[in-house]
């Protein structure tokens, strides 16, 4: 609004508003015969007639306008930048069109008009926890997939599919039926002895063999496990040399009443020496050197009767055994009575050391073959020269009852006499 001043015919002064003064529209004649100078025109006036409606800026006190000042203008700065003859940039869609003219939006409208392409819209969803189902919902569900499983895959199988597939469950079942109707193998009633060639042991001596076994109560139920334990109980006895075979056989005496044996086929050790063990009980010894139970049947030649054997050792046994088995044929039988594994080579000495001991063999006359060690042979020593050279003193002494002892330890064999 605008103020015009008047004078009356008083001479007082009268405020009289007025219309705001716009230029006249000018004659679209007048202007340019061009139909796109008259719509710029046009459009110059409607924007001027807007800024013209906008509300004067509130006047900012003294605080603001130094707040102001103080603030940093980003758009300030830019226009201060740049020159000063540039127009400024329209801030809506249609100042911008009116800007650009008739021709510009004559041009556009007759290009394909372009597609902005919108940004994809990202949906947060809200992350929502399940109840926990109970277990007969559990239950149903498990049950409609199974049902959904078994649908599926019969039409992936097909009929021939199917029909193979309940063929194999029917030979399943089938077989769990036959297992379950097999009846249990007889139980076993003895176990019986196949001896192989050899000496034998009376039955009661066997059956005590068999009674010391660990797992005897499992006999009657008798499996392939339990026969292999047998046979390895039965090994570790002294007088066992072989177990050939441990086998079940089944009884045919009595159809109507069947029964199972085990048969085990073993061969002992052959006794060669009688031996005197230091509790005085008999026993035997084998060609290796073990000790047998005095309950085997001996030889049924007479031979030495073997002392020491405990101290002496299964190296020492085998050693001597082999050592008769060598003189037995080139002595008079019945001349050698003892054998002892672990006596003195020397004789005592009073305050003198410990002498060495070994075989030594004792005639009926009291006459001592003093052999020696089986490590002597390290020294030089031939086992088969002293061999010879004891049935040469013995056959060159004659009668042996003057002689004390034959000593074949050394090089050159030597011998000493009795005092009298």
């Amino acid at each position: 609004m605008s103020e015009d001043l008047s004078k009356d015919r008083i001479g007082s002064v009268v405020l009289t508003p007025t219309r705001s003064e716009t230029p006249p529209p000018l004659p679209v004649e007048a202007a340019d015969s061009s139909g796109a100078d008259s719509l710029i025109l046009a459009a110059d006036r409607k924007r001027k007639a807007a800024d013209a409606s906008r509300p004067a800026p509130r006047r900012r006190s003294g605080a603001e306008a130094k707040a102001d000042a103080s603030a940093v203008d980003l758009p300030s700065i830019d226009s201060e930048i740049a020159p000063a003859d540039t127009p400024a940039e329209p801030t809506t869609r249609r100042r911008r069109r009116s800007a650009e003219g008739p021709i510009a939006r004559r041009v556009s409208e007759d290009e394909p008009p372009v597609r902005r392409a919108r940004r994809p819209r990202t949906s947060v969803r809200p992350v929502t926890v399940a109840p926990d189902p109970g277990l007969v919902t559990r239950g149903v569900h498990a049950g409609l997939d199974s049902v959904d499983a078994v649908g599926r895959g019969s039409r992936r199988l097909g009929p021939w599919g199917i029909a193979a597939l309940a063929v194999v469950l029917a030979s399943g079942v089938l077989i769990g039926l036959a297992i379950d109707a097999t009846p249990e193998p007889p139980r076993v009633r003895k176990v019986e002895a196949a001896w192989l060639p050899g000496p034998k042991v009376a039955d009661p001596e066997f059956r005590s063999w068999i009674a010391s076994f660990p797992q005897r109560d499992q006999l009657p139920r008798a499996n392939d496990w339990v026969l292999d334990q047998l046979a390895d109980h039965l090994r570790k006895h002294p007088a066992v040399a072989e177990v050939a075979r441990v086998r079940l056989v089944n009884d045919t005496v009595d159809p109507a009443d069947p029964g199972r044996s085990i048969v085990v086929s073993l061969r002992l050790r052959s006794p060669v020496m009688p031996v005197t063990l230091v509790s005085g009980a008999r026993a035997w010894l084998d060609a290796d050197g073990h000790v047998l139970p005095g309950m085997l049947p001996g030889p049924a030649v007479r031979r030495p009767v073997v002392h020491e054997v405990e101290t002496a050792g299964t190296g020492i046994a085998a050693a001597a055994v082999q050592l008769w088995q060598r003189l037995e044929a080139r002595l008079e039988p019945g001349l050698v009575q003892e054998m002892h594994l672990n006596a003195p080579l020397e004789d005592a000495v009073a305050n003198g050391p410990v002498p060495a001991t070994g075989i030594v063999l004792v005639t009926r006359q009291g006459t001592r073959l003093i052999w020696g060690r089986p490590e002597d042979e390290r020294y030089g020593l031939d086992a088969s020269a002293r061999l010879e050279a004891l049935i040469h003193t013995i056959r060159c002494q004659g009668d042996l009852s003057a002689t004390r002892s034959v000593n074949v330890r050394f090089k050159k064999p030597f011998f000493t006499l009795l005092q009298r």
